[in-house]
């Protein structure tokens, strides 16, 4: 199935939807919800209804854009924002109220985790506040709810913070009084061009795996957004798959693998004046050249200078961070049919391909890198994201299941 170009051009304006996200299964099953849901059964009749109601045209976006979430996502997240928050935030802001932003925040699994996660590690009450924001009302009116059914559970990730939640009826659990009043909702448009503009900046932000589903003008806008309401030490977490590190040089990575988060980079050091060389005087004395038998050798350049692949890997990288991916993309391209196989080298020129959007070329190359290492995390989290972008929800769960399998495997052989 394929929609019309004036649907596909309102969803990019309005959402910043990549066209990537208008093909495949996913969308016929969204289109047949929305022909059900509002008695057109035709399917001409239906295009023409969504372009005319701006109610339906926001309700096919909302379906368009599963809000699939749950409790403590990806863990790595969570843990690390507490362990910041204790060991560095809270010693340089003695008796501020610490401020974290979740947007979009979908049905609100993921702010009211980040609470959760506060209080459990010892934040008094009042001393952090979480927003949350998103584009539909309809999301916000279930996350305000604060009732859940089972499958924002999954994963046995809120275990150990059972007692935060309530048994509601159908087998739902509910949200406890406590940590709700310390989430407030609101409507907000990621997009908007006043975006978080003039209010007071965030110490903490989290924008997770909605940057993969926007256009590359869009991502930039976002992002433009996202540093403009950011404290100036502040964090942003993003997505697996999201690479915010090739969309601006003004972040770099902190925290541990999986945690996907970055801080401003310090501003770069000013390059020293020029000193301007003394002008030789008329009467200065010019040194005689040296004797021809005196004069110095030059060697010529041997093999032993030309960087490692270690160091063209690193390059690599760097580039990419920086968002120069065509140029990463170049040396890594070469480099992995010269250099010995190896998990890192593929999930590296995957990453690359994922911030080039070129995801036909990346998935190989993680799946390659997997079959040389059955455990490496990295490119697990990558491939669940591809198979979460392409509707397979399923497929994505086991494959996140792996990578924490593989993280913890890891952690206790260190």
């Amino acid at each position: 199935m394929k929609l019309p170009l004036r649907i596909t051009r309102d969803l990019r304006e309005k959402f910043g939807l990549d066209e990537s996200v208008f093909r495949g299964g996913s969308l016929n099953s969204v289109v047949r919800r929305r022909m059900e849901a509002s008695g057109v059964f035709d399917l001409e009749e239906y295009f023409s209804h969504l372009l005319r109601s701006q109610e339906e045209f926001l309700a096919f976006a909302d379906e368009l854009l599963v809000p699939e979430s749950w409790f403590f996502r990806d863990g790595k997240p969570f843990d690390f924002l507490t362990e910041w928050a204790r060991k560095v935030w809270r010693p340089k802001h003695p008796g501020e109220q610490l401020r974290i932003l979740s947007v979009p925040c979908a049905t609100g699994q993921e702010p009211y985790s980040i609470a959760i996660s506060l209080l459990h590690s010892g934040f008094a009450p009042h001393s952090f506040h979480v927003e949350a924001g998103d584009l539909s009302n309809r999301f916000l009116q279930e996350a305000q709810q604060g009732v859940f059914r089972p499958m924002a559970f999954r994963g046995n990730t809120a275990e150990p913070y059972h007692a935060y939640f309530r048994d509601a009826e159908d087998g739902k659990r509910r949200v406890i009084d406590e940590v709700r009043e310390h989430v407030t909702f609101r409507q907000r448009n990621l997009l908007a061009p006043d975006f978080l503009m003039g209010e007071r900046p965030f110490h903490a932000i989290f924008c997770r795996n909605v940057l993969i589903y926007f256009c590359s003008d869009s991502r930039a806008r976002a992002v433009a957004g996202l540093m403009r309401g950011l404290e100036p030490d502040g964090l942003i977490f993003s997505g697996h798959a999201d690479a915010l590190g090739t969309i601006t040089q003004a972040m770099k990575p902190v925290g541990p693998a999986g945690a996907f988060c970055f801080e401003r980079r310090e501003a770069a050091n000013e390059p020293a004046p020029k000193v301007p060389l003394p002008a030789i005087k008329k009467n200065t004395r010019i040194a005689k050249p040296l004797p021809r038998k005196q004069a110095l050798v030059v060697s010529k350049p041997t093999e032993a200078t030309k960087p490692s692949a270690e160091q063209l890997w690193a390059e690599a990288r760097e580039l990419a961070n920086g968002g120069r991916l065509n140029e990463a993309e170049k040396i890594a391209s070469e480099l992995i049919n010269q250099t010995p196989p190896s998990a890192e080298a593929f999930c590296t020129l995957g990453e690359i391909y994922i911030g080039l959007r070129d995801y036909k070329k990346a998935e190989p190359l993680l799946r390659r890198a997997v079959y040389l290492d059955a455990r490496h995390a990295q490119s697990l989290f990558h491939l669940a994201l591809l198979a979460e972008r392409r509707g397979d929800s399923a497929g994505a769960e086991r494959l996140r299941k792996r990578a924490r399998n593989a993280e913890n495997a890891k952690e206790v052989k260190a």
